[in-house]
């Protein structure tokens, strides 16, 4: 019987697994070791295909001791970065440096050093990842993993020179009239530009270093304008918003209540003396006063009017200190009392009528030195 044998096993050596793909996020310098059974546990391995991705320029990968495998050993590398960075043997020997977007093969042909012989050539220029942070630039803010535009405010409360650094920022006036400058065209190039805002209560005046903006010498831009100038490397050109008329005045709001009130003034300079007040009128009667000294005797008047006649007469004592008596009766409105003493005192007597009334009348008498006894006094009343 004839027999047959069977290859199970393809009549190839079987070989360990190797890893076939790493990628490498690094901010520091890292190590690779060799993809063996000695291989610290958590340690960089060195792959068929790393991805390299380096968070800045000039950081390096350093590859194992060469005198640890064979000759033709072959690794690829693929700068996904945005940066460059460099392989490098145990020794530092820089193997190659990658920009970003490159891919290196590179292959083991001596390994009698730790440093051994490396051969490197580079494939097509691959696809590299952005990162939004190495994109970043004026008129730009990272959010996350994306890029945002963004546009800073540069408030100015003095005469200002625009310079190139103010690239997609607005740049605001905030006091009366002023000006600013823009740079000259040629320096910042085609399409730099800035926005300017007037949040003050003038008018600024915006000229160019050199060059026009829009065919003028320079812009005006009043209070609550923004213009944009964009410049095409030899002028400049003003993009505004318009700005709509006032609106109505609206209707007036209702009235607050009254306000508290304030505290007094100072005194005031004394005032000039008035004018002479108007008479007042008659005041009441006043008390009656002491009994004063006897007067000399006077002369003797004119002789009054003649009267129209007798209305009444009598005699009356006057008694106490100073002398009076009180005379009731009907009288008219207006009339005249005479009065004779009828009894000769020691000393020189006056007589007078006081407080006539349409009832009466009081008779008065005043002596330098009156004795005690009555005084007769014979009294008519004429109209």
């Amino acid at each position: 019987m004839t027999g047959t044998f069977q290859q199970v096993f393809g009549g190839n050596n079987i070989y360990p697994v190797q890893p076939s793909y790493s990628r490498q996020d690094y901010s520091a310098a890292i190590a690779l070791s060799w993809p063996i059974e000695q291989a610290v546990a958590g340690a960089l391995v060195l792959t068929d295909i790393v991805d390299l991705n380096p968070s800045t320029a000039g950081l390096t990968v350093s590859l194992p001791d060469a005198r640890q495998v064979s000759t033709g050993y072959t690794a690829l590398f693929n700068n996904v970065g945005m940066v460059e960075t460099s392989v490098l043997a145990p020794d530092g020997t820089v193997i190659v440096i990658l920009e970003s977007g490159t891919v290196w093969q590179l292959y083991l042909t001596d390994n009698s050093t730790a440093a051994g012989v490396w051969r490197a050539f580079q494939f097509g220029v691959g696809v590299s990842e952005a990162t939004a942070s190495e994109l970043v630039g004026a008129g730009l803010v990272v959010i996350g993993t994306t890029l945002n535009e963004e546009i800073l405010v540069n408030p100015q409360s003095a005469d200002y020179t625009i310079v190139e650094a103010d690239r997609a920022t607005a740049v605001q006036w905030t006091d009366g009239v002023g000006a600013f400058t823009l740079p000259d065209p040629a320096t910042v190039g085609n399409g730099w530009f800035v926005i300017v805002n007037n949040s003050g209560t003038g008018d600024l005046t915006v000229t160019p270093m050199a060059g026009e903006i829009s065919g003028q010498a320079s812009d005006t831009v009043t209070p609550t304008g923004t213009a944009w100038y964009v410049t095409d490397g030899t002028n400049y050109f003003a993009f505004k918003a318009l700005q709509g008329a006032p609106g109505a005045t609206g209707p007036a709001g209702p009235q607050g209540p009254a306000g508290s009130a304030g505290a007094p003034g100072p005194a005031g300079p004394q005032g000039s003396v008035g004018g002479a007040g108007a008479a007042g009128g008659t005041g009441p009667p006043g008390a009656t006063g002491g009994v004063g000294p006897a007067g000399p005797v006077g002369p003797e008047g004119p002789q009054g009017p003649p009267g129209t006649g007798i209305v009444a007469s009598g005699n009356i004592a006057l008694s106490g200190v100073p002398p009076t008596a009180n005379v009731t009766g009907t009288f008219p409105a207006s009339y005249f009392v005479q009065l004779t003493l009828s009894s000769t005192p020691s000393v020189a007597t006056s007589l007078w009528a006081s407080n006539k009334t349409t009832a009466g009348f009081t008779i008065n008498a005043a002596a330098e030195s009156y004795p005690g006894g009555g005084l007769d006094v014979s009294w008519m009343v004429t109209s």
